[in-house]
């Protein structure tokens, strides 16, 4: 009899150890360490001047465009992968059903790898939006070469209005792309500080440590008029205006619902009687995607979605507006593996808690966005958008003096 105990439990040990051993190698099959090449075209260098590189990125018909557009609205949804809206819209509006923002005229893909990673982060994805240019993971505004222009800082530079609304926190990396250069975005003080002595019109973000006393001062002496409330200040259009809001429910959130700021954003720049441009960020897909949380990433898509609705229909009322949506990265790569959606059931994964490399839709409303359609890079933006508005050729060379990012 134990003879029989001994030889069962061998067999047992056997088959466990098999199973251990087929697991292993399975996964082992599974992950592959790829050998990855860096990008053959490098946008920084002397042998791929500015001027070629814009010339590689105009469409044929950008010239007959030129001067198109009057006002651009940028909303940013931070981490808002192409996994990530197909996963919230099926589960939001069901198979058949869709955000109100998938329903804009022009559709597109966008690349987003970073100048030294297949996988950017937020600082150095939206450089390459404002700016043209790769950059290094946690640059902001600038690449290993030196400081780089914004979009935004040309358009203010040339006239126009320029307003900054972010519902991170106002030194995000994100919002500091446009009006900031530093080489690392935990440099928060400098980014604040920079952001205090900015030539923009309205900053709108949720206050940090960052944003001191001292800095405050800072950007009131510069021009701005300071406020630190939930509602928004009765000033006049032609008034420089920083709201840093208090934090809503959770970490790095902060300030009223978006559709509500980018209503007050826009018709504030609007006032103004000058062309403007408008960035709006929304975060909360972002942050809740590195948690994993889908019920906060799904809140995120849902107000994501109200606000640029509300950006549609005020830029409708003008007419020559143009309204675009993309994001930085992916964040997670949520994606459901089954949907019973008859019985309101889904079976949802997450690849990861960090960024992946996967493509970000893009879409486009108004005069011009059609030179938003098909897969592109995150850099030609900021030049095709430089042509619809007819401010001249971009981006800019590299400034190689770093000073500024001291």
């Amino acid at each position: 009899m134990k003879r029989w105990i001994w030889f069962f439990g061998g067999f047992v040990f056997a088959l466990g150890l098999l199973a251990v051993l087929l697991f292993g190698t399975l996964q082992y099959l599974k992950r592959q360490d790829i050998t990855v090449e860096p990008p053959r075209l490098d946008y920084t260098s002397e042998a791929f001047p500015v001027q070629d590189r814009v010339a590689r990125f105009e469409q044929p018909d950008a010239a007959a465009d030129s001067g198109l557009v009057r006002n651009v609205v940028l909303f940013l949804a931070d981490g808002m992968g192409t996994s990530m809206l197909s996963a919230t819209s099926a589960l939001e509006h069901g198979p058949a059903g869709a955000f109100g923002f998938e329903r804009m005229e022009a559709v597109g893909l966008m690349r987003t790898y970073s100048a030294n990673d297949l996988v950017t982060d937020s600082a150095a994805g939206a450089t390459a939006l404002a700016s043209g240019y790769k950059a290094n993971n946690r640059m902001v505004g600038a690449t290993a070469d030196g400081p780089v222009e914004s979009i935004a800082e040309r358009l203010k530079a040339q006239g126009f209005a320029v307003g900054l609304v972010t519902s991170s926190y106002v030194t995000d990396a994100s919002i500091g792309a446009f009006a900031a250069h530093v080489a690392n975005r935990d440099s928060t003080q400098r980014i604040a500080r920079q952001l205090a002595t900015s030539p923009m019109d309205l900053i709108i973000g949720g206050a940090d440590y960052s944003m001191s006393p001292d800095v405050l001062e800072l950007a009131r002496s510069s021009g701005f008029v300071v406020s630190n409330e939930i509602g928004f200040p009765q000033t006049a259009p032609e008034d420089r205006l920083l709201v840093t809001l208090p934090g809503r429910s959770f970490f790095g959130y902060a300030g009223p619902p978006l559709e509500d700021v980018t209503r007050f954003a826009f018709e504030r720049l609007a006032a103004t009687g000058r062309p403007f441009f408008l960035f709006i960020e929304q975060e909360e897909t972002d942050t809740a995607g590195h948690r994993n949380n889908l019920g906060r990433v799904r809140r995120g898509m849902v107000e994501l979605d109200a606000a640029v609705t509300a950006g549609l229909q005020l830029a409708s009322d003008e007419g020559d507006t143009l309204v675009l949506l993309t994001a930085d990265h992916d964040t997670g790569g949520v994606g459901i593996t089954q949907g019973k959606y008859r019985l309101g059931e889904a079976i949802v994964h997450w690849l990861t808690t960090k960024h992946t490399s996967q493509y970000v839709p893009f879409f486009a409303q108004g005069p011009g966005s059609h030179h938003f359609e098909g897969i592109f890079d995150n850099t030609e933006v900021p030049s095709r958008l430089a042509n619809l508005l007819g401010i001249g050729p971009f981006p800019s060379p590299v400034r190689p003096d770093s000073a500024e990012m001291e």
